[in-house]
């Protein structure tokens, strides 16, 4: 399941530099279009990734390992679909970062953990496999949501302000000296 999020990784370390410089410099329009153009890119290969790595388990899982495992597939689907959403979100910790509140990261990743581990303790009694399923999907969901949601309503607030956005170019300014 992780190898399907795999992309993850490289968009952070690649997203990171692009959010931290646009940012830096006050080019708030430009930041807006490239978290666009990014997220438009990262759902496409979340797509992608899911789609071939699900019919890769399907035809693992049920052809080469047996019947026995017949009831997997149906669950790596449902599993899968956090990568689908959350993909596209990916820019969420950058963004968290560039604007200097890396807590909103921290904020976001204890909140899906808590959500997702009550979920646990709720569904998987009654639900079973589908309800760990469900809640693993949960704490994604929330996590990666409220990380770039967080950031992006607080880069939004922080664009609006023009004394931060001076300080900003000011010290774009004196870090290009």
């Amino acid at each position: 399941m992780q190898g399907l999020a795999i992309h993850v990784i490289p968009g952070l370390t690649t997203i990171m530099p692009e959010v931290q410089k646009l940012w830096s410099r006050g080019e708030d329009a430009a930041l807006r279009a490239f978290l666009k153009k990014t997220s438009l890119r990262l759902f496409a290969l979340s797509v992608a990734l899911v789609c071939v790595g699900g019919a890769g388990v399907f035809l693992f899982l049920e052809r080469v390992l047996g019947a026995g495992y017949a009831e997997l597939p149906p669950l790596i689907w449902l599993m899968s679909g956090w990568v689908i959403v959350c993909g596209p979100l990916v820019w969420g910790h950058p963004l968290a970062v560039a604007i200097n509140r890396p807590e909103l990261a921290v904020f976001g990743s204890l909140l899906g953990s808590a959500l997702g581990l009550t979920a646990f303790f709720l569904l998987t009694p009654t639900l079973g496999l589908v309800g760990a399923a469900l809640a693993w999907v949960l704490t994604l969901l929330v996590n990666f949501g409220a990380i770039a949601g967080l950031a992006a309503f607080a880069a939004s607030r922080l664009c609006g302000t023009a004394s931060e956005r001076a300080a900003r170019l000011a010290d774009a300014r004196g870090s290009d000296a």
